[in-house]
C-alpha cells in the first residue's frame, strides 16, 4: 500500500507495523521511493483508505542515480556468410544468423 503525504508526494510503500507492546507504540516501515526504510509514527497517519495518507509532508533522502557508462565504440564489420554489415560487438548476424567470432 502506497504512502502519500499532504503534498500529495509518495513517500513509499508499507513494508511492515511495528507495535512496541508496554509502550502502546504502533508505527509503520516504510520502504521509500529511494529504497532505504523509514518509520513513521500512527500519530502522523490522517487516513487510510486506498492509500495511508499522512497529516504531515516528509522529507526523503533523494532517489541515487547511477550513471551509465557510455559502451566501447564498436566497429563495423560484415558477415563472412552473407556479407551484411553490423557492429563489431554482434555475436551473431541479424540478416543470416551465421555466428560471428
Amino acid at each position: 500500500m502506497q504512502v502519500v503525504d499532504t503534498t500529495g508526494s509518495i513517500i513509499g510503500s508499507v513494508k511492515d507495523l511495528a507495535v512496541t507492546v508496554g509502550e502502546g507504540r504502533i508505527a509503520l516501515i516504510v520502504t521509500t521511493s529511494a529504497g532505504s526504510e523509514t518509520e513513521i509514527s500512527w500519530k502522523d497517519v490522517q487516513a487510510v483508505k486506498d492509500v495511508v495518507l499522512l497529516a504531515k509532508s516528509v522529507e526523503t533522502p533523494p532517489i541515487a542515480v547511477s550513471v551509465l557508462q557510455q559502451p566501447s565504440r564498436a566497429t563495423e564489420v560484415s558477415c563472412f556468410r552473407c556479407g551484411a554489415k553490423m557492429l563489431s560487438t554482434a555475436k551473431f548476424c541479424g540478416k543470416c544468423g551465421a555466428k560471428l567470432k
